[in-house]
This record gives C-alpha cells, structure tokens and sequence, in this order.
C-alpha cells in the first residue's frame, strides 16, 4: 500500500489545503505476461482432412481464437490453456483455407494469419463414359471425386492423352484405360470401346475387256462393314449387288451398237450414306467375221457387198483383183457395195473384205468366177 500527499500554499507561504491519498497495487498484476505472436501449425490427414494447432509460447492466462475460413463454416475457439486444436473436413476441389489465430490476455493481444491450401482428397468413385461422333471419332471423360487430379489415357497400350477429356479420331477400337493419379492413392478404369467409320465415297473404275465387254468395280476406302450398290444401266439389264466386302466387281456383256452406261455405286452403312455417278460410253465390240456376197447383173457385171454383223465402228476395206484394177474401200457403215465390171475373157475374181476397228481386225477371202454376160452375141 502507498499513502501519497499532496497540497498546496498560498502567496505567505500558509497551507491552503492539503490531500491524502491511498493507492492499492495488485502483486499478480504486476508479474502478468503479455502474450506472444501465436504460432499455426496445419498437419493433413489420409482422408484429406487437417488437422490445425495454435499456441502461444508465452502469456499470462491467453485465450486463443482460432478461425478457418474458406467456404468451411468458421470455428471460434476460446480455450484457457495455452494451444487450441481443431480438425477441418475434406473440401473437393480444394480451396485455400484463411487461417487467423488471435492470443490475447488482460495486458495484451497479438495474432497470426496464414493462407493454406486444402489438404489433397483421396480419390475415389472412378467413372468412365464414351460417346460416339458422326464421323467415327469418339470422346470419353474419366470422371473421379479428389483433388490435384492428373490423368494418363492409353488405347490398346498406346498413350493418347493427359486430359481429363480425350478425343478419339477415328478409326476407334479396343479397350481404353484411364489412370488418375494424385498426392495420396492411384485409380483406373478400362472399357472396350468401337465406333462406326462412316463410308468414304464410293470409287468407280471401268476396265474395257478384248471381247467388249467391261469389268466395272466400286469400291470404299473407308467405312465400318459398308454394303455396297452398283446399278448399271444403258439399254441393258440393271445389276444390283450388295457386298458386305469394301469392292464390288461385276461385267457386263458387250453392246452393239454401243450406248453409254450411267453407272451408280452406293455405299452405306448404320451411320451414313455416299453414292458416286458415272456415264461411261460402252466398250468397243471386236468385229465379227466380214460377210461376203457377190451378185451378178444382166451386162456381166457384178455387185459385191461385205458387211459385219458385230463391231463397234467399224472400217471396211474391199479388194477385188482378177484382171482387174484393185478396189480399196473404207466405209464407217457396217457394208460396203462396189460394182465390177464384165470381164472378157473371163478371169475369177480375188475377192478380199477385211474389217477392224480399234481393237479387233478380220477378214474374209473368196474367189468367184466371174458374171457371164446374157448379152455377149456368138458371131461366125
């Protein structure tokens, strides 16, 4: 205890007045320590939970408060002790949790902030989906519940992406795996996975054979079990052949005289539809055997024609040679008719007629006597 006094006195020096008072000090108040700066501490657990301490190494009788915030609920915690603990659930996806740990006693406060972030989640609930696109190519997601997720995806062994979302092109076939990684375990999930190939247009190729007939063929570079149509048409019958092979291949007979072919091939399959128009001029018919005939007119002379039944333009060339001058016909008609004179004395005829075209020649040989002249008078 402590009596202070104090007074005061006038010009003469007397007392004016006088005061006494008595001042009390607490022995526990003076030996009271201000706190120190709060020391954090944050340990992450298996499941992905933390678990957070906050201390403070010096203080008389601290009381500690400690918040967590980052979209968690706040803690508020009060303690007379000297370290509050408190664990925090799993956030998925993490967040950064805001840490502020406050120490304060009757003589001071102090307080700590630090910024975390949110323990790493186990991974858990791998999914796999697929899907296939119009054009044969396929897209898949792996889908899992966990933070810091790295992924790894391999068809048939073979790596393709690192993404959560992966784009096949196509062709797609066989058993895609997914591989999710992160801090605390590893998960992955197969699936077999195939999508259609849409049909490529179809491709013609006429191939003209030495008989005049042609080979015709259509076929598809890509597509997934395509059926194949081919129609032919041209004053000819229509052919329609379906394959579940990539090439069709038929032949058709010779036509003459030759027309065009309109030729339509048709490809399709579950998912689409391509077709390809052609007109093709038919192919050239070798010529037949020429025909020989030879008729003989009332003055001795004689009319011989040669023609072919079969050939695709064909030329004619016509020789007749038997004390006669030569006959050299070309003709882009299927007959050629020339007259030959009488001959006296008579002589047989040499009688050539040879026929071609752009890919057969023939020919066809006679000797005729020649045409008597009804009108040749026998005079002594």
């Amino acid at each position: 205890m402590t009596v202070m006094d104090w007074g005061g006195r006038g010009i003469t020096g007397e007392i004016i007045f006088h005061y006494s008072t008595m001042l009390q000090i607490s022995p526990s108040l003076c030996l009271s320590v201000p706190v120190s700066d709060p020391v954090l501490d944050v340990r992450c657990l298996q499941n992905g939970s933390a678990k957070i301490s906050c201390w403070v190494e010096n203080g008389t009788d601290p009381s500690i408060y400690l918040t967590v915030s980052g979209e968690l609920e706040v803690y508020n915690v009060t303690s007379s002790e000297r370290t509050v603990r408190v664990t925090v659930p799993p956030v998925s996806p993490p967040h950064s949790w805001n840490i502020r740990c406050s120490a304060k006693n009757h003589i001071s406060e102090r307080s700590t902030n630090q910024t975390q972030d949110a323990c790493p989640v186990p991974l858990s609930d791998i999914t796999v989906t697929s899907s296939c696109l119009p054009d044969g190519s396929a897209e898949a997601e792996c889908l899992v519940n966990g933070s810091y997720q790295s992924y790894s995806w391999s068809l048939d062994g073979r790596s393709v992406s690192s993404h959560r979302r992966v784009t096949l092109p196509p062709p797609v076939s066989g058993t895609l795996h997914c591989d999710v990684t992160n801090q605390i375990n590893n998960l992955s999930r197969s699936i077999n996975i195939s999508c259609a190939v849409p049909v490529s247009d179809p491709v013609l190729d006429v191939r003209c054979l030495q008989n005049g007939s042609a080979e015709i063929s259509c076929w598809v570079e890509n597509g997934t079990d395509p059926s194949i149509y081919l129609t032919v048409s041209g004053e000819l019958e229509v052919y329609n052949v379906t394959s579940s092979e990539r090439t069709v291949r038929v032949t058709v007979p010779p036509v003459s005289p030759p027309h065009s072919w309109n030729i339509r091939c048709s490809a399709k399959n579950n998912i689409s539809e391509r077709s390809t128009n052609q007109t093709q001029d038919a192919c050239p018919v070798p010529v037949s055997d020429p025909v020989l005939d030879v008729r003989c007119l009332q003055n001795g002379s004689a009319e011989i024609s040669c023609w072919v039944e079969i050939g695709t333009d064909p030329s004619i060339y016509l020789t007749v040679n038997g004390g006669l001058e030569v006959y050299n016909v070309t003709s882009s008609e299927r007959t050629v008719r020339v007259t030959v004179p009488p001959v006296s004395p008579p002589h047989s005829w040499n009688i050539r007629c040879s026929a071609r075209n752009k890919i057969s020649e023939r020919s066809t040989n006679q000797t005729q006597d020649p045409c008597p002249d009804d009108y040749v008078c026998e005079c002594s």
